[in-house]
């Protein structure tokens, strides 16, 4: 009975994950769109195209579950995005919605990276080891997003604090 309850709670934890990540998804284009910074752009560029892959491979899980595939709206992700949002409207010139976007990006990132990763150690338990692999890749892709959005802040913005001039 408790393998068969943690097995739909694995169904309503990949339900939230589909929204995630679409959810992301235009968050990512906008970021893309506005970015001032080429880095930004074109890590925006990958997170979308990491999100959209994402998204059908979490679909696949899914279908192979024969459970509904647009069943829930992930709240905490929707939380992150209107926190972002909040970010880049307080933003006074290009370059601070620039950070903004990358500020927000990397809280979401960390959201998919833990849920992804967590949430693996509950497939592989269950038995579902193409899923428990695809949910560690899943999660190890944010891991290097998260990376990336952090090396351009430190490496594009933040010397811009201690320069003259």
């Amino acid at each position: 009975m408790f393998k068969d309850n943690l097995l739909s709670w694995h169904i309503a934890g990949l339900q939230a994950f589909k929204s995630a990540v679409d959810q992301g998804i235009p968050y990512a284009q906008k970021a893309k769109s506005a970015a001032k910074n080429e880095q930004l752009e074109v890590a925006a560029t990958v997170l979308e195209t990491i999100l959209t892959t994402q998204s059908a491979t979490i679909v696949g899980f899914l279908l192979e579950a024969q459970a509904e595939v647009n069943f829930t709206q992930d709240v905490i992700m929707e939380g992150i995005l209107r926190g972002q949002d909040l970010m880049v409207e307080a933003g006074k010139d290009l370059e601070t919605v620039d950070f903004a976007y990358l500020s927000g990006g990397k809280v979401a990132m960390n959201y998919y990276m833990n849920a992804f990763i967590s949430h693996a150690e509950l497939a592989e338990k269950l038995g579902l080891l193409a899923q428990a692999a695809g949910l560690k890749k899943m999660g190890f892709e944010h891991q290097e997003m998260l990376n990336q959005y952090t090396k351009i802040i430190e490496t594009d913005f933040y010397p811009k604090l201690t320069a003259k001039g």
